[in-house]
């Protein structure tokens, strides 16, 4: 069947017939193998009754059905995740927008106008203390914003 087995070498054999002959504790096990055995070999299988997949499926009715995704996901949730990622990508891209600076092409007629975005200097803007504290205040009371719209919601969807 699916079982590995493998062969015995003469020597092992030896061995094992040199143990059961002379070890009172080898034989006890193998006589209670042995017994074991005969009485797997005497039972017979058990049939299921011809109502059995009907049984199993009358137990599972009873048994509460799980509900739906849409009813325990709140679609708030999802909205803030959704919100928050797309907020990140668009900063992203404001961010590589104002980094990137133009090449002019020798070979090209294209003339792109200078704005001279390549000579401000927004270290000074953007590793400022005042500014660090500024986001940090507005991201704490959008958090406490959109935390009031919410409650507010549930309780109007409640009554």
């Amino acid at each position: 069947m699916g079982l590995y087995r493998r062969t015995q070498t003469p020597a092992e054999t030896a061995a094992i017939n040199n143990f059961l002959a002379t070890d009172p504790i080898w034989q006890e096990h193998y006589q209670r193998l042995l017994n074991l055995h005969q009485l797997l070999n005497q039972s017979e299988l058990e049939i299921p009754s011809m109502r059995f997949t009907k049984n199993v499926m009358e137990a599972i009715s009873h048994t509460g059905i799980a509900p739906a995704t849409k009813n325990y996901i709140n679609k708030n949730v999802i909205r803030g995740i959704t919100a928050f990622l797309v907020s990140m990508i668009a900063g992203l891209v404001i961010y590589f927008g104002i980094q990137f600076t133009p090449v002019a092409s020798h070979s090209s007629n294209l003339q792109v106008p200078d704005l001279g975005l390549d000579k401000i200097n927004y270290t000074h803007i953007f590793n400022n203390a005042y500014t660090s504290a500024f986001m940090l205040i507005a991201t704490l009371s959008g958090l406490v914003l959109f935390d009031a719209w919410l409650r507010r919601k549930r309780i109007l969807n409640k009554s």
